[in-house]
């Protein structure tokens, strides 16, 4: 016969487990923290590179080329120098050591590995030590299975903690903007975050089951859980509709479908619990800014496509002289009834007006590949 335990030490096991899962919480997030504070140590020398050439003053508004309307005023570029003759330079001991710390920075790891090209040790090293640090705080005083079973709310709210991390890693404008990383090469951190937060699901989810005495039928009519089956199956829908190739080959659905989705999962988790009430603000802020700055920083314009042999086609988009640097893109929305909800990312293909030493037209030029009824001009 097992005996009922007094209404005090359950209370007492309550507040231990609490008191624990905090603590796993606030593990995460300082390990989290010393995560990002290495891959800012990593990125250093290039950081310290983009402030000290002045880079970080350009590209950040596309805007007229204030010199002149029509084509840019002729500066002479002619720099009186001295005699010199060239004799085997060699390399300082800094360029040497930054040219061997890039090389190592961006060599490829797992090239046999099949559509594991793109993957660096850069890359492989920071994914390592978020899944280490994740792993971690779920198993946090928490080694046994009587434990683990007893905490099944941990992996919730290790998952929660993760929702504005997600949210900011995909945001397209973010802090590392500020520290020259545009947001395509961190949104491999994006598509990690968010499966760690499925798997976190996931595993509250089991947990919720395992320790339930109710049938099934019962547990959906209670609405915190029937908001949690909602908001776990809609994670699993985005993590398998963001698949590459499945994301690739339907593009456009898959951005219909993430955007719809996380509006659900923010609605179904909100009404889940009240705990996931200031995580999903903070998720909302987020996007809140990143769509002000995208509106603050778009520009309509009538621009002209032509089409060249070779199924390529030029895009030159008048008034827009200035404000970018070299190897930036933009987002391309042609506002017609047949495309007016896509847009497209394409590399500036001109420099600036005010960069140029020759004349040049006050536009920005894009050259695409016609791959579809978006860059095919008839």
């Amino acid at each position: 016969m097992v005996e009922s335990l007094p209404p005090f030490t359950a209370q007492a096991q309550k507040i231990a487990q609490r008191q624990t899962t905090t603590e796993a919480s606030f593990f995460l997030l300082g390990s989290l923290l010393g995560v990002f504070v290495l891959v800012g140590l990593l990125r250093a020398p290039f950081t310290i590179i983009y402030f000290i050439t002045g880079r970080f003053k350009q590209g950040w508004t596309l805007r007229r080329n204030s010199q002149t309307s029509e084509v840019t005023s002729f500066r002479n570029w002619r720099v009186k120098g001295s005699r010199f003759t060239i004799s085997g330079l060699k390399p300082r001991r800094t360029q040497q050591l930054f040219i061997e710390y890039l090389y190592w920075y961006n060599r490829v790891a797992l090239q046999s590995v099949w559509r594991c090209q793109l993957l660096t040790l850069a890359k492989l090293l920071i994914a390592l030590l978020y899944i280490m640090v994740v792993i971690l705080s779920l198993f946090w005083k928490n080694w046994r299975a009587d434990e683990f079973l007893s905490r099944f709310r941990r992996p919730a709210f290790i998952a929660t903690v993760q929702l504005p991390l997600m949210f900011l890693l995909a945001m397209k404008n973010n802090i590392c903007g500020f520290l020259g990383v545009g947001f395509e090469r961190i949104n491999f951190l994006h598509r990690l975050v968010g499966r760690t937060v499925v798997l976190c699901s996931i595993i509250h989810a089991v947990l919720i089951l395992k320790v339930q005495v109710f049938p099934l039928r019962e547990l959906f009519k209670q609405s915190t859980f029937m908001f949690g089956m909602i908001s776990l199956a809609t994670m699993i829908f985005l993590t398998l509709t963001s698949i590459g190739p499945i994301r690739k080959r339907f593009y456009q659905c898959f951005l219909a479908v993430h955007v719809l989705g996380y509006i659900l999962l923010l609605f179904a988790l909100w009404k889940h619990v009240e705990a996931t009430h200031l995580p999903i603000l903070i998720c909302c802020g987020c996007k809140a800014v990143d769509q002000i700055c995208q509106a603050l920083n778009t520009r309509f314009r009538t621009a002209m496509f032509t089409s060249l042999p070779g199924k390529i086609t030029i895009i030159e988009v008048p008034d827009l002289g200035t404000g970018w640097r070299a190897g930036q893109f933009v987002f391309l929305r042609v506002y017609s009834p047949k495309y007016i909800l896509e847009k497209h990312p394409f590399t500036i293909a001109n420099a600036p007006a005010t960069d140029s030493p020759y004349r040049t037209k006050n536009s920005l030029v894009l050259i695409a590949k016609a791959t579809g009824d978006y860059t095919r001009v008839s």
